[in-house]
């Protein structure tokens, strides 16, 4: 089974500490990394939108909901 690693960037310091740490876990690991984009700015534009988001995420995050 190949092993991979998802590292979400938001371009911050922190970020730039989790690369090199994701770096030698995938080294440790043979694993390949992925690195995700988050957009720190991103704003729901609405309560509803903003509802919608939370409803996915909690469906996707826990199959108890399913």
């Amino acid at each position: 089974m190949e092993k991979k690693i998802l590292v979400p960037l938001d371009y911050s310091e922190v970020s730039n500490e989790v690369v090199m740490i994701a770096d030698e876990w995938a080294k440790r690991n043979n694993a390949s990394l992925h690195f995700l984009r988050v957009d720190k700015d991103y704003m729901a534009n609405s309560d509803q939108d903003r509802d919608f988001f939370e409803r996915r995420f909690d469906y996707h995050l826990n199959p108890a909901i399913r």
